[in-house]
């Protein structure tokens, strides 16, 4: 398969990081994690809010950021998970 220049599809990229930050960010709501695009003076950036910390950052860093926050979310309950059936077979 031939794949035309990155700049040829550069403005789908674009969509698709945003449209992928929009979707991890809602999943992450629950979390704790706000991100919203930041000032119209700013375009785009990102604006991420999580334990009383306020980064900027690109929609690149900020689809990166929220991936790392979903693997850290999916771990923590994973270890939660593995807590608990540990904790149900030392205790019949």
């Amino acid at each position: 398969m031939i794949f035309a220049p990155l700049t040829a599809h550069r403005s789908l990229l674009n969509a698709w990081i945003r449209k992928q930050v929009e979707l991890l960010g809602h999943q992450l709501l629950q979390a704790g994690i706000d991100i919203r695009p930041a000032a119209s003076e700013f375009q785009d950036m990102y604006v991420i809010k999580h334990n009383g910390e306020t980064v900027h950052c690109s929609p690149e860093q900020a689809y990166a950021t929220l991936q790392f926050f979903q693997a850290l979310q999916k771990r923590e309950q994973e270890d939660f998970a593995a807590s608990q059936a540990g904790s149900q077979h030392r205790y019949p």
